[in-house]
């Protein structure tokens, strides 16, 4: 198209240069094709490369999201490694030679404003009462789970580009999710046969001053559910959904892996039989957020303590019925706060793998 102008010279036809942007005032009596050429409408190709920088500004976002919480995650293990290995009142050895210490008493000293002392020390000196099992099948194991997770997480932790480091990078993945199911199955059996058979539940044994049956929450509606349900005996059916919840995560990832490796089986929505690799990663994911859920406990633990302490009193905060209502809220929002975060998770890494249209 070109534009006629007059002038000394006589007319002159100059070219017309093609709107990039602009604003479009409506329908108008003219075909959208004429209004096309005029460049008053953006072409297709315009309108699709628009679409295109959406997708890809979308898909940064959601990659950045992941990586952010593997960040977490991988925080969340550091932490727990760090609490389970030389903390004084661990049971782990590296622990026991640092109780006859000064610093061990000065820290269950400053640890006894937020939990009692026996929640700490417990899986470590109460050996006849199922203390040390539960040191031997739930708690040390976890440290191995903590050291374990964060690799299993992706493949970034990894070198990337040559075909033989891929195939080392999926041997090496693939023994690590054994082990970790091995831990996994560890932990849930001290679970049920040393913390619950001898009754070392926190709410059963560290608070003796408060009724099994009360102070669940610190927020006087949830409290009265909690009691309403059934007390210490709903709470525990909580911890037991929990454990369950965790075990059988991990036994879902481990059988859709065996089973995509044995028979390269296609699941619905994918042509090159990789189609069980998605499966096994939505509920490896779960398997973690469910493992680290507890590290989460620990951070909303001390974030009540110190907001606690901001808006009352020391003794209200370090009460036995206030520390008990923080450590059970605790758990539920870390719970409740780490299963969101896992499906968020499994969706934006479901939402990458799709394939996404060129730009023209």
């Amino acid at each position: 198209p070109a534009v006629v102008v007059g002038g000394p010279g006589g007319p002159r036809r100059l070219p017309r240069r093609r709107a990039r942007f602009h604003h479009y005032a409506g329908p108008s009596e003219r075909s959208p094709s004429e209004d096309r050429e005029d460049g008053l409408m953006p072409s297709p190709s315009f309108a699709k490369n628009l679409e295109a920088r959406d997708v890809h500004k979308t898909r940064r976002a959601k990659g950045a999201r992941l990586v952010w919480l593997a960040r977490v995650a991988t925080f969340f293990s550091c932490a727990m490694l760090f609490w389970v290995a030389f903390l004084p009142g661990s049971c782990s050895p590296f622990a026991a030679r640092t109780r006859a210490r000064e610093t061990d008493a000065s820290f269950l000293t400053t640890a006894g404003r937020i939990v009692p002392k026996t929640l700490i020390t417990k899986y470590a000196v109460e050996e006849k009462n199922g203390g040390r099992l539960a040191c031997v099948t739930h708690v040390l194991p976890s440290a191995a789970w903590s050291a374990l997770a964060p690799f299993q997480l992706g493949a970034f932790f990894f070198p990337k580009g040559k075909a033989n480091a891929s195939r080392r990078v999926r041997l090496a993945h693939r023994v690590a999710g054994f082990v970790l199911f091995a831990v996994s199955l560890t932990m849930t059996f001290g679970y049920v046969f040393a913390i619950h058979r001898n009754g070392l539940h926190f709410h059963k044994h560290d608070f003796p001053s408060v009724a099994h049956d009360e102070a669940f929450s610190v927020f006087s509606p949830l409290a009265k559910a909690w009691f309403v349900a059934g007390g210490s005996n709903a709470f525990e059916a909580f911890e037991h959904a929990c454990a369950l919840w965790f075990c059988a995560t991990a036994t879902k990832a481990v059988f859709v892996a065996a089973r995509g490796n044995r028979t390269r089986e296609s699941f619905p929505g994918n042509a090159r039989g990789r189609g069980w690799v998605r499966v096994h990663r939505a509920w490896a994911i779960r398997h973690l957020a469910a493992g680290y859920s507890v590290a989460a406990q620990r951070a909303f633990v001390a974030t009540f303590h110190v907001s606690c302490r901001v808006l009352f009193a020391e003794r209200v905060c370090a009460s036995p019925a206030a520390q008990k209502g923080i450590f059970a809220d605790a758990l539920v929002l870390g719970t409740a706060l780490c299963v969101a975060a896992g499906e968020a998770a499994i969706r934006d890494a479901d939402a990458l793998d799709e394939p996404v249209g060129k730009r023209e």
